[in-house]
């Protein structure tokens, strides 16, 4: 259960890759919600969430097992994951009821470690042929070794060991977090320090997962003031600037050589039938009711298959759609699509 969407598909798309089905939740009160409606196995618990947070989730889903007279609701375990890593944070999620504490950014080794604890997994912990893998950049595409300041290594693992991915989640970072330092700037300066604080967190925690090391760490610090309701100094926030916009240059810079390899609508190119575009429509549709890991892959399939395509500017605005998780609108335009077609 996490709210932003960055870090909750970091750790969708991780979990997935070894076979573990996943549903999401983006906050508490939804969190709450369908653990009445579902047997789950486990559940992972961000703590800082809107609505409710994952405390205050944990305590009323612990407060059902003797409301409702279910006792699952008193064994399942719930796993905090959270950027707070203080001892007292520890302290705080068990005293709730959860069972146990994963930091971000995501480590791997130590998530799969912390399943196997409270559920069964695979005979290997749960992290496949790969996690005993040692990767190196080169084993990557040659255009992610140009991000400098991003250990893409890391990411990737961080997100399954997929690049495609790890891709999106970059581009998506350059378009909610361009301009993040000049937005709690002006926060603090309104005197709105939670907020402030609020902001700094998903920057860090996004950027932790990303693999920017240098903005992760910058943005720790300054988080570490704000939560202690204090002003940061000035030359912290430039030292964080400094940091995000070289993370955004070189994501913009990756981003524009993705796009000028991509054959624009003057360039040839083999047509696809409207008929095969709409079976594929239709499959996109059942996917995004059963399975939003495939769901994402049969988008960009069909992204690539309708390039040029009179109706291309459609099935972007239903990415954007599906991007945000409001799959009944992107279901509803789909419908429509597949009927001009």
């Amino acid at each position: 259960m996490e709210d932003n969407e960055i870090n909750r598909e970091f750790a969708c798309e991780l979990l997935r890759s070894h076979d573990i089905q996943v549903d999401e939740a983006v906050n508490g009160e939804e969190a709450v919600s369908m653990v009445r409606q579902r047997h789950y196995d486990a559940v992972l618990m961000d703590i800082q969430m809107p609505v409710l947070d994952g405390l205050q989730a944990t305590v009323k889903i612990r407060a059902l097992a003797q409301a409702e007279g279910d006792q699952r609701y008193a064994a399942m375990p719930i796993i905090a994951m959270t950027a707070h890593a203080m001892a007292r944070d520890v302290e705080k999620s068990l005293e709730a009821g959860m069972n146990d504490h994963v930091t971000k950014p995501i480590d791997p080794d130590r998530l799969f470690k912390a399943l196997a604890t409270w559920i069964p997994l695979t005979a290997d912990g749960g992290q496949g042929q790969e996690a005993a893998q040692i990767y190196e950049i080169a084993d990557y595409p040659e255009d992610l070794q140009t991000l400098t300041s991003l250990d893409i290594v890391q990411g990737i693992r961080r997100i399954g060991g997929n690049p495609d991915a790890y891709r999106k989640q970059l581009y998506r970072f350059k378009e909610h977090y361009p301009d993040a330092v000049a937005e709690i700037r002006g926060l603090i300066n309104a005197g709105e320090l939670r907020q402030a604080e609020e902001r700094c967190h998903a920057l860090k925690g996004v950027s932790g997962n990303l693999g920017a090391t240098d903005l992760f760490e910058a943005a720790a610090g300054v988080d570490i003031v704000l939560k202690q309701n204090q002003i940061p100094p000035a030359e912290h926030l430039l030292h964080m600037e400094g940091f995000l916009r070289k993370v955004i240059a070189q994501i913009q810079a990756l981003q524009t050589a993705a796009d000028s390899r991509t054959p624009g609508p003057d360039q040839p190119q083999a047509p696809v039938a409207n008929a095969e575009i709409a079976a594929d429509l239709h499959k996109l549709s059942q996917l995004l009711e059963s399975d939003l890991g495939a769901a994402e892959a049969m988008l960009e399939q069909l992204q690539l298959s309708m390039a040029g395509h009179e109706y291309l500017p459609l099935l972007e605005d239903i990415a954007k759609k599906i991007d945000r998780f409001a799959i009944d609108e992107a279901l509803t335009q789909l419908g429509e699509l597949v009927q001009k077609l």
